[in-house]
């Protein structure tokens, strides 16, 4: 598939706008960088790319409860098992637990209690992917807790979000 490409046409400088102005607005729209080879079929992503050498295989454990305390684990175990390179928690991460678009509030891996099945709990790194997916069916401790569900009967409780009780 063979296309002529035209340059991109540059933004243009945005008007400072004082306190009482509003912002200036333009019609000009900047194409996503990656939108051509999309529409092409032409587009790379990391399942299209051949494994390396010595490479690690990550995946996470996940939630099966939709709501509940996380009472315990033995991950300790899970490092036994033949390819696991380790286990871990929010507790090995540096710095912050937490990403959001505009609002950092969603936990990268659960904290002490887990909000929906399949929420990650723990990460595993791992020599492949067989020793991944034994590591990823290890069970752990949970006491179930109501689903917390999006619905007017939840007003009252304020259960919104534990975040909040923190």
């Amino acid at each position: 598939m063979s296309q002529i490409l035209s340059p991109l046409p540059t933004r243009p400088e945005p008007e400072k706008a004082t306190s009482l102005e509003r912002l200036p607005t333009s019609s000009f729209q900047v194409p996503h960088e990656s939108a051509i080879a999309h529409v092409g079929g032409e587009a790379k992503f990391v399942d299209d790319l051949p494994s390396s050498k010595d490479e690690v295989w990550v995946d996470y454990i996940p939630s099966s409860s939709a709501h509940g305390k996380i009472l315990g684990h033995n991950f300790e175990e899970l490092k036994q098992i033949p390819g696991i390179l380790g286990i871990f928690t929010f507790q090995d991460l540096p710095g912050n637990n937490h990403f959001g678009n505009i609002i950092s509030d969603e936990p990268f891996l659960a904290e002490n209690r887990v909000h929906y099945v399949g929420q990650p709990v723990a990460v595993i790194a791992s020599e492949n992917e067989e020793a991944a997916l034994v590591a990823e069916k290890s069970p752990f401790e949970i006491e179930e807790l109501e689903p917390v569900s999006p619905s007017i009967r939840l007003w009252p409780k304020k259960s919104f979000w534990e975040f909040a009780e923190k």
